[in-house]
């Protein structure tokens, strides 16, 4: 807009110049609701959400239970100075991989040594209102899982050690995969070469004396649904061909549908025994 002037200089009129920028504003508005939209969506949810851009590394939004976490809004920060304490960019950072396969989500565990917690986390690239290509980040704390495994490891280990101490051998039996797994040296004590016995439940069916054998056949069956606890004697094959007499006793873990998954059970060699009563 200016003003139009005569000869003399005096203000004669107003010449102005106007456009239609209503489109420009609608698409302004669309894209400011668009935004309200999706980061009220990210602040609804109870786990840890922030958006940063890939390029720059700048976070561009941090919900509520990020800030609570760190006491403080994250927002317009350097991701790996806020949330790692760092002075560059991770060397785990998953920028690389959703870049490639941009829809494709990308799942993986850490532990947070800032905050001390454990993190399941999912990463994608998704659309930022501005049209941006920006990285998306689900966190779900696992802290209370992953510290009730390590109890149940190390409860597992005292177990298995004591077990060891009263039994010759330890079992884990997966019903599913059929594998059998083995605590405490099996080959050793059949004369094989460690390694020699293959853990599957197919194999150590093959060392059983044939007269057991059809027993044996029909319990590994039954057992695959029933909780009644394993208990059998039965013989094995040593590797000089004599046969072993050996007393098995397990227990079921059962899933949420009472079902058995698992059964650890130990076996005591009674050879000496039968032997004896002999």
């Amino acid at each position: 807009t200016r003003f139009l002037r005569d000869k003399d200089g005096n203000i004669a009129g107003l010449l102005g110049i106007s456009s239609d920028i209503s489109e420009r504003k609608r698409v302004e508005e669309e894209l400011r609701f668009e935004r309200e939209q999706l980061l009220a969506l990210f602040e609804s949810i109870d786990e840890v959400i922030y958006v940063v851009d890939p390029e720059s590394h700048e976070i561009l939004f941090a919900n509520k239970h990020l800030k609570d976490a760190f006491g403080k809004d994250l927002a317009g920060g350097i991701c790996y100075r806020e949330l790692q304490d760092l002075d560059e960019p991770c060397d785990f950072c998953t920028n690389e991989i959703i870049l490639k396969d941009k829809d494709k989500p990308y799942t993986w565990e850490y532990h947070n040594p800032v905050l001390d917690r454990d993190y399941l986390i999912t990463d994608r690239i998704i659309k930022w209102p501005d049209g941006r290509d920006v990285r998306f980040e689900l966190a779900i704390d696992i802290t209370e899982r992953k510290r009730a495994e390590e109890k149940l490891k190390e409860s597992e280990g005292r177990l298995r050690i004591a077990g060891k101490a009263a039994y010759d051998l330890i079992y884990e039996w997966d019903v599913e995969t059929g594998h059998l797994e083995w605590f405490g040296d099996i080959d050793g004590m059949l004369g094989y070469e460690q390694g020699e016995i293959s853990q599957s439940i197919e194999a150590w069916l093959k060392l059983i004396h044939p007269e057991d054998a059809g027993q044996l056949e029909d319990a590994v069956e039954f057992h695959r649904t029933s909780t009644e606890p394993i208990q059998y004697e039965y013989r094995v094959k040593h590797m000089d061909g004599s046969w072993r007499h050996w007393n098995d006793h397990g227990l079921p873990l059962l899933d949420e549908n009472g079902r058995p998954y698992r059964w650890i059970g130990v076996c005591t060699d009674i050879t000496e025994r039968k032997l004896a009563e002999e």
